[in-house]
């Protein structure tokens, strides 16, 4: 299935989120999210730092072996609870499935 996910949600690794999602999760209210500004010369030397660290400590191989394990754990779950979970997929920890509902 290509359809897009429902939600999605990222989180400061590179000193940045959001989310973003479907028209029809939309708050009926008015909403903000709040960033870090990346517009001075600090965050550069941060993003370096961020940049050094993943490299050294191998992150990447991490999130791969965490991301396999995370990925085959959410199909044991949706093979168990195949009403409540569907189309699990991904890479990574970047992984997402189907609910019956939105909400």
């Amino acid at each position: 299935d290509d359809s897009p996910p429902d939600m999605v949600t990222f989180s400061k690794k590179m000193q940045t989120a959001g989310i973003y999602f479907k028209e029809d999760f939309r708050p009926d209210m008015g909403y903000r999210f709040f960033n870090t500004w990346m517009g001075d010369p600090t965050r550069l030397l941060q993003a370096e730092a961020i940049i050094d660290v993943v490299a050294r400590d191998s992150l990447l191989d991490n999130v791969r072996v965490t991301g396999h394990y995370l990925h085959d754990g959410l199909h044991a779950l949706a093979a168990k609870h195949p009403a409540q979970m569907a189309a699990v997929r991904g890479t990574g920890t970047l992984l997402a499935f189907d609910c019956p509902t939105p909400a």
